[in-house]
């Protein structure tokens, strides 16, 4: 309701209890009322306490902006109750002292929690649904776990032992792939490549498993011109004569590095201790299948011990 015009400027009748309540119902500040409407924060808390009942209409619209409702709904109507003044002498109490607003009611908090629980629910059933109906690969039943030494001299033979175990049959046809890598060759294996390709470093073997194992040992030699701390990456899968399901990767060790330690020395200590031959006896013992030659080893072992000759490319046992 507008009322008539005070000099040239035109003023309206606001409600202020209508204001407090728009206001605390949408979260905002007397701050930031007053920031909108470019007053201070007593003046709103003057207007929302009734004491200035009458205000510029400029002001009004930018106040209904504020508080995003149309100027009708701020303004004092004829049927409006007209509440008592505060008691409270001199200027009006500002937002610090006004009442926070009442707490949503506890119904409203335990539907909002339900909903919640049942949105939650829900996911949870829908995930459980796509994991029991999804297609879910079948196990392939075959490993091959791939021993490695740490390292070896370039042009040294070095020894790759290959275990492959199936979990499903005792007997089992197997075919097992390798790819040695670039500037290394395969010198001989047991049981013998059923193809190789030496340009790409290719091997395939195909076999049985026996009593569930089986086992495939090659020598290796890297080409003399890989440099020092070069490392050799090998690769290669198994799979299952029997099986409709992809290849299984080889696991197990993967890289050597060219070193001019023996690849039977693991500590690097230009030495094979009794722990050393022992466990390149053990770890290694399917090296008998190619009839290889353990002299040079035991002979380090039972001398002090060696050294690697660069420009012979052997080495040289120390008495």
């Amino acid at each position: 309701m507008s009322d008539p015009f005070v000099g040239a400027i035109p003023m309206v009748k606001i409600n202020g209890d209508k204001i407090r309540r728009l206001r605390e119902t949408k979260g905002l500040t007397q701050l930031y009322l007053a920031t909108a409407v470019g007053v201070t924060i007593e003046t709103i808390s003057r207007w929302e306490n009734r004491r200035y009942p009458t205000i510029k209409r400029d002001n009004a619209l930018k106040l209904a902006e504020a508080l995003e409702v149309v100027l009708d709904d701020i303004l004092e109507q004829p049927h409006d109750e007209q509440k008592p003044e505060p008691a409270a002498a001199g200027e009006a109490t500002p937002e610090k002292a006004a009442p926070l607003p009442p707490p949503p009611p506890p119904d409203n908090k335990r539907r909002n929690l339900r909903r919640w629980l049942v949105a939650l629910l829900l996911v949870g059933l829908a995930a459980l649904a796509v994991w029991w109906w999804y297609p879910k690969p079948e196990p392939t039943g075959i490993t091959a776990t791939r021993l490695l030494p740490p390292h070896t001299p370039a042009g040294q033979a070095f020894p790759v032992i290959i275990h492959v175990r199936s979990e499903l049959e005792d007997s089992s046809s197997i075919l097992l792939k390798e790819t040695l890598p670039p500037d290394c060759i395969m010198l001989q294996s047991a049981p013998p490549a059923t193809w190789l390709d030496k340009d790409k470093g290719a091997v395939k073997w195909i076999g049985r498993t026996h009593e569930y194992e089986a086992t495939f040992v090659y020598l290796a030699s890297a080409s003399r011109s890989v440099a020092q701390n070069t490392g050799l990456d090998f690769s290669g899968n198994v799979t299952r004569g029997n099986s409709e399901n992809a290849s299984t990767d080889t696991a197990g060790d993967s890289l050597i590095k060219i070193s001019g330690f023996h690849w039977a020395d693991v500590d690097r200590d230009n030495k094979i201790s009794d722990e050393e031959i022992l466990d390149a006896y053990s770890r290694f013992s399917a090296l008998d299948e190619l009839h290889f030659n353990w002299n040079q080893l035991d002979e380090i072992w039972s001398s002090s011990g060696y050294r690697w000759d660069e420009t012979s490319r052997k080495f040289i046992v120390v008495p």
